[in-house]
């Protein structure tokens, strides 16, 4: 039995315990989030600073009464900048929200992407062409072999592909698009300005992934907003910064090399992180990696279907800017005269289309 001097301590401790939670619990930020679905309805739910975008998810599995599934995601979209990204699992909700500021149209989404967890599951499809395993290279080793390789090399011996070749960049949201020779490293991505080039004392720093966020556009805005030279984009932002001007949009060649830059950068940026992220979803639905060899065959024709895809869609428009340029070339002043002012009257017409997102977006 304790004595009446130790029954006064121990309820003298719980006493300052009970302070202590409430004070934490006072000190803990809370926000409301509105996320919208597919089909633009929404569902607010009260988050604070601590959870998780992992644990916003299940809260909104919840409340929109839908079957648990692994590949629901939440996407941050920035309506300014007609740019979105889906946010990793472990991500924190409230700074994110935060750096919006206050009345951005900015919104997230809340969606399901069955490739969400694609890297784990065939990471043969996101390696370069001149991988051993990229895809449409025949070897002998089979297709979960060449996973368990690839995943042991990315975050266990924390090896990443050497990825090099032409891009074209722009800086900001005015600059011109312009072709550089890249060679990733895990501190950045180093461009070089003497060409075709790896020496490293030929190398300069041209983005540096600490506190970097990695974008793709939203619907047709590599037309309409920023003349890109195709679809196959992304773009770096600093993770607290929404200045347009420091932004760095990238654009690549291919299907196959958009998917190899953004792979390699996002796992340069969160490492392991990654496969923590990946193995506690795997716990909590055992049913993640279930697949047959039939659905392996088919993931890999559909990876070489989207390919072909992509580089006729290249060819045709390759194919089209070399005929509107030989057209314009035989003109006559009176047609270029014409052709400048309807550039005017699209770019008022892109200014038009902008202000009525933007203003769709604030009446949300």
């Amino acid at each position: 039995t304790l004595s009446q001097e130790e029954k006064e301590s121990r309820l003298k401790q719980a006493k300052v315990q009970v302070a202590m939670d409430k004070l934490k619990e006072a000190n803990v930020k809370k926000i409301v989030l509105k996320a919208y679905n597919d089909d633009e309805s929404s569902k607010m739910i009260v988050i604070d600073d601590k959870m998780t975008a992992h644990e916003v998810v299940q809260r909104l599995i919840k409340k929109n009464r839908v079957k648990p599934s692994p590949n629901y995601v939440l996407i941050e979209q920035l309506t300014e900048h007609y740019i979105e990204r889906r946010i990793e699992d472990h991500e924190l909700m409230v700074p994110i929200l935060e750096c919006w500021g206050v009345g951005s149209p900015n919104f997230i989404r809340f969606t399901e992407k069955a490739d969400k967890y694609m890297l784990f599951k065939r990471p043969q499809l996101f390696m370069p062409p001149s991988h051993d395993f990229a895809p449409g290279k025949k070897t002998s080793i089979t297709e979960p072999k060449k996973r368990d390789l690839i995943l042991k090399d990315l975050f266990v011996a924390q090896a990443l592909p050497d990825l090099e070749g032409h891009l074209m960049v722009k800086e900001g949201r005015k600059g011109p698009w312009k072709r550089h020779y890249f060679v990733f490293r895990k501190s950045g991505l180093y461009f070089s300005p003497k060409g075709k080039t790896v020496a490293t004392k030929d190398l300069q720093r041209f983005a540096d992934f600490r506190e970097a966020a990695l974008y793709t556009y939203m619907d047709d805005a590599h037309q309409k907003k920023y003349k890109a030279p195709s679809e196959l984009c992304f773009t770096i932002k600093k993770f607290f910064s929404t200045d347009s001007r420091k932004m760095l949009h990238f654009c690549a060649d291919s299907k196959q090399e958009l998917d190899a830059w953004f792979m390699a950068i996002r796992v340069a940026r969160y490492g392991s992180l990654l496969q923590e992220n990946f193995d506690r979803t795997n716990r909590d639905m055992p049913w993640l990696m279930t697949e047959t060899e039939e659905e392996i065959d088919g993931l890999v024709r559909l990876q070489k279907q989207e390919l072909q895809d992509a580089e006729q869609r290249q060819q045709r428009q390759r194919s089209g800017s070399i005929g509107n340029r030989l057209r314009l070339g035989t003109g006559n002043n009176t047609l270029q005269k014409k052709d400048k002012g309807m550039r005017q009257n699209r770019a008022s017409t892109y200014g038009a289309g902008e202000f009525a997102l933007r203003s769709r977006a604030s009446m949300r």
